[in-house]
């Protein structure tokens, strides 16, 4: 059962040669767009974390969609043991509108959703929390419904995924960060063919990336990253940095390498380029993400640590950026 149109992740194409030149010049090509977009609550319920340093989001990805499936942003929070959030545009595409209580997990433990990538209708989550790591599938058109789950052996601080190959030989490769300082990148793949709500797609574990003392370039990704792929079946690994890895405070970089799977199971990281964002609203430490809008152009946002609370109209909002080549 071949991986069906709508739940593969837009690519970026290469150049001739087959090197990655178009996906370094789309993130050279960014731009800034300060406070794209607000989610917020009409009726007002304190849903999303104010304030402080113990609650804050954590991962934010959206789904473009079409005019049909109209655009969705998913957030993650840490707020009330970890909650997801999904916000449906309005027609102005500039405001995401919760219109569904937020997804909670039943567990007497704090759960960790940490930072997270759409693919498809789907949203790809890692997860944990005492006694279990994991990683959720989570369908974006039913309700943020799991599809799939499966444990992991060490704790998921953020995810990225993407497909690679060609038709019948097209798979799934999922990328997670394993150590709170970003030097563990564990990769996971699924045999070629078959789409996530397959019942026959199974990830399993194909190596891991270790962070070398000489790597000086490697700006330890452990909050928020993208998988991209393109069509000569290259894929990129894109780490969203921020310089104050507490508050968010500094500059945000993201950083393009490009991620090799060896025959013997190894993973090789080349870096690529990077994208320095002027902040203003949101910030890499927290949600991050990146989305391909075609051949040559991919958006990049971000969203603040705490959400705002307008106790006059009874109104949660996250200030965001956006980085688009307009």
């Amino acid at each position: 059962m071949a991986i069906t149109k709508n739940e593969k992740n837009k690519k970026l194409d290469a150049a001739p040669t087959g090197e990655p030149m178009t996906a370094v010049t789309a993130l050279r090509k960014l731009k800034n767009k300060a406070k794209y977009s607000m989610v917020y609550s009409r009726d007002g319920k304190p849903e999303l974390p104010h304030g402080g340093v113990k609650y804050h989001l954590q991962g934010v990805s959206v789904y473009v969609g079409t005019a049909r499936r109209r655009n969705r942003v998913i957030l993650s929070t840490s707020a009330d043991k970890g909650k997801l959030i999904m916000g449906i545009a309005t027609p102005d595409k500039r405001h995401y509108t919760v219109e569904a209580e937020p997804i909670g997990y039943e567990t007497e433990e704090k759960v960790h959703p940490g930072g997270i990538q759409v693919i498809g209708q789907y949203v790809v989550i890692p997860i944990y929390y005492k006694g279990y790591k994991g990683i959720e599938i989570r369908n974006i058109m039913d309700g943020l419904n799991i599809v799939k789950e499966f444990s992991i052996k060490n704790k998921p601080y953020c995810v990225g995924i993407t497909t690679t190959g060609e038709n019948s030989s097209e798979y799934y490769v999922l990328a997670a960060v394993t150590k709170p300082d970003g030097s563990r990148v564990d990769v996971y793949t699924t045999e070629p063919g078959y789409k996530l709500s397959d019942s026959q797609c199974t990830f399993t574990h194909f190596g891991s990336y270790r962070l070398k003392s000489n790597e000086t370039r490697w700006n330890r990704y452990s909050n928020n990253i993208s998988l991209l792929s393109d069509t000569d079946s290259n894929i990129y690994f894109l780490g969203f940095y921020n310089t104050d890895r507490v508050f968010g405070y500094g500059i945000d970089i993201a950083d393009l390498h490009q991620m090799e799977l060896k025959e013997t199971n190894t993973v090789t990281f080349k870096r690529l380029g990077e994208f320095v964002a002027e902040r203003k609203n949101g910030s890499f430490r927290f949600g991050a993400g990146a989305t391909v809008l075609n051949a040559s152009s991919i958006q990049i946002y971000s969203c603040e640590r705490n959400g705002q609370k307008d106790l006059s109209i009874g109104m949660d909002s996250i200030d965001c950026d956006l980085y688009h080549e307009w």
